[in-house]
């Protein structure tokens, strides 16, 4: 800056006023290297949060299609059998009039035994992606072996011991636990009248067994 110092026509003297500019284009660079740093910093955190973020849903997206499968799968091999009866006692009870209505108590029967099993295994899923939280509660475990065994078509050649034994646990994924047990015993162990499948309850533990080929030691 400059000012002149003048007397009528006469300039006496010219007053200059300067800096020097360096230190201020110095302050000036480093504080847009900063905004550029820090600009990047924010691109690279909003980055990872999406990542992160986007990542723990596809987690969750991936977990539930998980367990849709896995349900659909147990239900499908729950089912197969009880709906393989249901038809042989359809047909059983179209073939006579005599025979419709032992039938038709067959098929009701078997209609409750499948929604026992569709209830069992939406509870397990629930239990199992974290919708609904397991239930424990005291439960008498002999009697729900003994319903669990009432409720099988091969229970007249299952023989049954049980003493009164308290457990803590979810009712239905108990029974579900139980019915598979039972059911595959039955299945794959050589149930007859000269080879009954024994189940035995007490301190708190099923044991079952019996008379199949059991399975190879190679396997």
């Amino acid at each position: 800056a400059a000012a002149v110092v003048a007397n009528d026509e006469d300039v006496d003297a010219v007053i200059l006023a300067a800096v020097d500019p360096a230190p201020s284009l110095r302050a000036h660079q480093r504080l847009e290297l900063a905004i550029a740093l820090a600009c990047a910093a924010l691109v690279a955190i909003a980055a990872v949060a999406g990542h992160l973020i986007s990542g723990r849903s596809m987690r969750s997206a991936l977990q539930l299609l998980d367990d849709q499968e896995q349900f659909l799968g147990d239900a499908a091999h729950e089912l197969r059998t009880p709906l393989a009866n249901l038809r042989l006692v359809t047909e059983a009870g179209l073939r006579s009039e005599a025979e419709a209505v032992p039938a038709l108590r067959s098929a009701r029967e078997l209609a409750d035994r499948m929604g026992r099993l569709v209830t069992g295994l939406l509870a397990r899923t629930r239990a199992r992606s974290g919708v609904v939280p397991i239930e424990r509660v005291p439960l008498r475990l002999d009697q729900i072996v003994e319903m669990v065994v009432d409720e099988n078509d091969a229970a007249a050649t299952i023989v049954i011991t049980t003493t009164p034994s308290i457990v803590i646990g979810d009712p239905e994924l108990l029974a579900l636990a139980i019915r598979n047990l039972v059911d595959n015993g039955v299945r794959h162990g050589g149930v007859g009248s000269a080879a009954p499948l024994e189940v035995r309850v007490g301190d708190g533990t099923v044991t079952l067994r019996d008379h199949g080929p059991g399975v190879h030691p190679t396997i």
